[in-house]
């Protein structure tokens, strides 16, 4: 087995994100081709080195059922292969990192191996441990995130064994997030709540719980504009992606912004920094439907004191049947596709929104009847530009306000 050859080797492994293996400092990743099933075994038997698993079940993990007319003369070529591949990414042909012991194959532990799984796993159980000090436990998480760089073998994703693993991972990353969280608002630390939730946020996305802290995070800080900005944000973004409206769940967080106000009497240059949009923004003003009706409403009191004159646009994507498109993921896209076109190509002073999956309205105050043709014109040359599907229609209407 040849084990103590392998005294001197110090093997590091990262399997969330982009999997690589480095031994004695010399990396490898980016693998594909003919080596994906090798590298597959190596990492199967990387994530299972601290137990002997039948043969049996390792080359049903491997094939996961596929053909495969003599399983253990192909296994055997495959840890061939494997230890090949790792003999010559070491240098030594004396170094042994897969052993036949007991009827199966497995990871030599005489080597000094460092995988961040395991890592992370420590941490976690550190973090989640309320035996330990508050500021202990907020430590192991970041140590815990810092390891985390994304989803557990994400190329291997389509094997059960890996997918199941990274959905165990997923899950003590968001319990460990939550528990973090809970402690510093616990503590009135608003401020690394909110960096918490916003460090989650970039690997779990669509975790409705994490932007319910965040907005807690925002309230409690007093940032009621950065709170604003991200309810808006969670609901386009859960209504993008799954066509669910998650207001029900983000409202209590939202009325102790309209309703609770600031904790101090401010005066009026703090309200006006409060209210100042960055002044970096560009193009249209993009905002939630229950803005944009607020905003309708004023301007149609506008325009029947004033007679000013201002249009509501209507921007409709359609099958070439001139139905709605029936894919959903087509639609989708040419929807985040003309999203863009109408924030670049309308004012400053415009206003859009989403009404439907597949349909947005703009208003256009201080406009012409020909200035709302020309809007709905560059709109649509540059959604054109963008989608370049034949299947996609865009059919735009406008109507001044009564």
């Amino acid at each position: 087995m040849h084990r103590r050859e392998n005294s001197g080797v110090r093997v590091q492994v990262r399997m969330f994100g982009e999997f690589s293996i480095a031994v004695n400092g010399k990396a490898l990743t980016g693998f594909k081709g003919r080596t994906k099933r090798v590298w597959l075994l190596v990492q199967y038997l990387l994530a299972h080195r601290r137990c002997a698993v039948p043969l049996d079940r390792l080359v049903e993990d491997l094939w996961g059922g596929s053909a495969c007319g003599d399983p253990k003369n192909a296994l055997k070529n495959l840890v061939y292969r494997a230890r090949s591949l790792l003999q010559n990414l070491a240098g030594d042909v004396r170094y042994q990192f897969i052993v036949f012991e007991n009827g199966t194959y497995r990871w030599n532990n005489a080597c000094r191996c460092e995988v961040d799984a395991e890592q992370f796993e420590l941490f976690c159980s550190k973090c989640l441990d309320e035996s330990l000090p508050v500021e202990d436990q907020i430590a192991a998480f970041g140590k815990a995130a810092g390891l985390y760089a994304g989803e557990y073998l994400k190329k291997s994703a389509w094997c059960a064994w890996a997918s199941e693993k990274a959905e165990r991972y997923k899950g003590r990353y968001l319990a460990c997030a939550e528990h973090a969280c809970a402690l510093l608002l616990r503590g009135n630390r608003f401020d690394e709540a909110a960096a918490v939730c916003r460090r989650a946020l970039k690997h779990l996305p669509y975790e409705v719980s994490l932007h319910c802290l965040l907005l807690q995070a925002y309230v409690g800080a007093g940032r009621r504009s950065k709170a604003f900005d991200h309810y808006n944000r969670a609901k386009e973004l859960f209504y993008r992606a799954f066509c669910v409206d998650v207001s029900d769940t983000l409202l209590p967080y939202y009325r102790q912004l309209t309703e609770n106000g600031a904790r101090t009497a401010a005066d009026l240059d703090a309200v006006k920094r409060d209210l100042a949009e960055n002044p970096s923004a560009r193009g249209a003003f993009f905002c939630d439907y229950d803005i944009f009706r607020s905003i309708y409403r004023t301007q149609a009191r506008m325009v029947s004191r004033t007679g000013a004159c201002v249009f509501l646009a209507l921007f409709t994507l359609s099958g070439d049947d001139g139905a709605p498109p029936k894919n959903s993921e087509t639609a989708r896209i040419a929807s985040e596709k003309l999203k863009s076109a109408m924030i670049s190509s309308l004012r400053r002073s415009d206003v859009a929104t989403s009404y439907s999956a597949f349909q947005f309205i703009a208003l256009l105050p201080a406009a012409t009847y020909e200035d709302a043709q020309s809007a709905a014109e560059r709109v649509k040359k540059k959604f054109r530009y963008n989608c370049r599907r034949a299947d996609i229609r865009l059919n735009v209407s406008f109507s001044p306000l009564d």
